[in-house]
């Protein structure tokens, strides 16, 4: 049997710390699906579309990896696929692991069937997060952004910053 999971977010963009998670999950399911969602109370910097784009190119060489947009609720975006695990991303830090603790355990009382699975990204990615990176390209260039996203990642936040 297929272990099949679901890792969502904004990915407003995708970050070498989203990319570690999506590495890691490789030893816990057989195929992920990357659930892109829109976010209603955030304003992005990137379309949704333009967001599917750069998580495509950023996980084409992981084969094991398909990517999917979806509104709603996640738990019901999870069993809409058939999915029965959930890997979501923390960092160390209280107000991130509290908030992460208070929606899977919402989640797990909407859909018993569905299991949370928690990876923390490895250390030295523990700082990255989309809204450090749309922060430091406001003050820096593309080769140091590569220190937290994908070249190509990289390149288009500093598209957008520049437009």
């Amino acid at each position: 049997m297929t272990r099949l999971g679901v890792y969502t977010g904004t990915f407003d963009p995708i970050t070498l710390g989203h990319l570690n998670i999506i590495e890691r999950s490789r030893s816990i399911v057989d195929e992920l699906v990357v659930g892109i969602g829109m976010n209603f109370t955030k304003s992005p910097m990137f379309s949704l579309e333009e967001r599917i784009s750069l998580v495509e190119q950023s996980v084409q060489d992981f084969g094991f990896v398909q990517v999917r947009q979806y509104d709603g609720l996640t738990v019901d975006f999870v069993r809409s696929i058939n999915a029965r695990i959930m890997v979501r991303g923390i960092r160390p830090w209280s107000a991130e692991f509290e908030g992460e603790m208070k929606m899977a355990t919402a989640n797990r009382q909407l859909a018993e069937d569905v299991e949370t699975v928690f990876l923390i990204s490895e250390q030295h990615l523990w700082h990255v997060s989309s809204s450090l990176v749309r922060e430091v390209a406001l003050h820096s260039d593309e080769a140091t952004l590569c220190q937290f996203v994908p070249p190509s990642v990289a390149q288009a936040v500093m598209a957008k910053v520049q437009s």
